[in-house]
């Protein structure tokens, strides 16, 4: 009976030290994204402008605003923790009912994506110089199969914005790009192109394509611009229609 007793005390000490560490483990679990979310906060409460990312095109960051969440402002800072930022992330989107795809959660995705051969061994990615971008072309380039990566003999021509449409609330650029759907020449005059968008957007470019304006920028069409056509001598009138509708 002393024999049972023995290990059974020594049984209740286990679970009891046991039980101790998963709570201490859930709580700095719980803790450590809130530290850095709130040192974001102090270190990122003043950001006025866009930071020049080697990997990442201005234009495609929303404008800084003191009503961004602070799990991004790092984002805008010259060095970042993406560990940290990832936490800090999940931490915002649970304490307001769930992850959502909003505008800053699409922007870091892109971002991400863009910065994720310069993270290093630690989760930091900082802003290289233009020397060390340099050195790390030459490196590419003599590497062996350096042929095979297509990276460096490519450059990137657009498009750098995409704009809400006017179904959306938002105003401005959005940080993603959507797909177009169709496209037409002016049979009247080969300098002038329509373009219909994914979201509703119509495009039009009076110089072959070299540049394109966003036309009817405050008509909802519902949904995707599926075709357009342009008027056999009347370059000015267009028939563009969607899903179930066609609008002249």
């Amino acid at each position: 009976m002393e024999f049972f007793q023995f290990y059974t005390n020594i049984a209740k000490q286990f679970f009891h030290l046991y039980h101790a560490y998963n709570m201490n483990k859930r709580i700095i679990s719980l803790l450590l994204p809130l530290f850095f979310l709130a040192n974001f906060t102090i270190q990122a409460q003043n950001i006025t402008e866009k930071p020049d990312w080697h990997f990442f095109s201005k234009k495609l960051m929303p404008e800084p605003s003191n009503d961004m969440p602070d799990w991004v402002k790092p984002l805008y800072g010259t060095e970042v923790n993406v560990c940290a930022v990832e936490d800090a992330m999940m931490v915002h989107y649970h304490a307001n009912g769930g992850f959502k795809r909003d505008n800053y959660s699409r922007f870091f995705q892109r971002w991400l994506d863009a910065a994720q051969t310069f993270v290093d061994e630690n989760g930091m990615v900082r802003n290289l110089s233009t020397s060390e971008l340099e050195t790390r072309q030459n490196l590419a380039k003599n590497t062996p199969d350096s042929h095979l990566k297509s990276a460096n003999n490519w450059t990137f021509l657009g498009p750098e914005e995409t704009f809400w449409n006017a179904s959306n609330s938002n105003t401005g650029s959005c940080s993603w790009q959507v797909n177009i759907y169709c496209i037409d020449i002016a049979p009247s005059n080969p300098n002038i192109l329509y373009a219909g968008g994914e979201t509703g957007g119509l495009f039009k470019t009076t110089d072959k394509g070299l540049n394109w304006t966003f036309i009817a920028e405050d008509f909802n069409f519902g949904n995707g611009v599926q075709a357009v056509a342009i008027h056999p001598t009347d370059p000015n009138t267009l028939y563009a229609s969607t899903s179930s509708n066609i609008f002249k």
